[in-house]
């Protein structure tokens, strides 16, 4: 049973074991970046803006941060910043390859974190690495190889969120609960990625393409108009 538990809604909830792993070394358990997101909903948690503070070095993405600033369900007001360089980011990594992404999501999880009164935790942002698997499949589903990844439905929705159409652009992306004003989910980034690829982009204009999105709505907006150029 996880020891780790937050007050919402004048109710504990206990963050499942599935969304908490250890690291040999580490002072402080870790939660999955999709368990920050789910407490980040739950508790009704608010992101008012995610504003840059340091801009790329020279315009090629090797640092980065953001400030981050929201309430949370009581009102309490809070903010965090995340950055990214070479000096923190798994040196030939996904993550090394779009910092401003780690440090969005990094300012983010931090805010998140602070408003639920969890200073005991990490999240897994922090090590540019993903968390170990929670299980194994059965060998009844391994003999059937692999899946297609975008199979079945499993492509990215490209349905905006009801409630991300407001008048004011920070608002629109970073002020409401709906799960478009998260960051960009890992599976729309693998999507981008591939799409840039069917699209011919050089790695540069792929970089470039990837750090211009900031919210799941902005990335399914971004693959539907990726698809028809394809």
């Amino acid at each position: 049973m996880s020891k780790h538990v937050v007050n919402i809604n004048g109710q504990s909830y206990t963050i499942p074991d599935s969304d908490i792993w250890r690291k040999p070394g580490c002072d402080k358990d870790i939660i999955t970046h999709d368990g920050v997101r789910r407490l980040m909903m739950k508790a009704g948690i608010t992101i008012e803006k995610v504003d840059p503070i340091v801009m790329p070095i020279n315009g090629n993405g090797s640092r980065i941060a953001f400030l981050a600033a929201g309430t949370n369900a009581d009102g309490r007001r809070s903010f965090a910043v995340g950055e990214a360089d070479p000096s923190n980011l798994t040196p030939n990594s996904v993550a090394a390859r779009y910092p401003t992404i780690m440090a969005f999501k990094r300012a983010v999880d931090r805010l998140v974190l602070d408003l639920l009164g969890l200073f005991d935790l990490y999240s897994d942002v922090e090590f540019a690495e993903p968390a170990p698997a929670q299980e194994s499949p059965s060998p009844a589903k391994a003999a059937k190889g692999p899946k297609n990844p975008w199979a079945d439905g499993d492509e990215p929705s490209s349905t905006p969120t009801p409630g991300d159409s407001g008048s004011s652009p920070d608002r629109r992306e970073y002020g409401n609960n709906g799960k478009g004003s998260l960051p960009p989910s890992e599976k729309q980034l693998s999507y981008l990625l591939r799409l840039a690829q069917q699209n011919h982009l050089t790695q540069s204009e792929t970089d470039q393409l990837l750090r211009t999105v900031r919210t799941r709505t902005a990335a399914s907006q971004l693959i539907q108009r990726m698809k028809l150029a394809a």
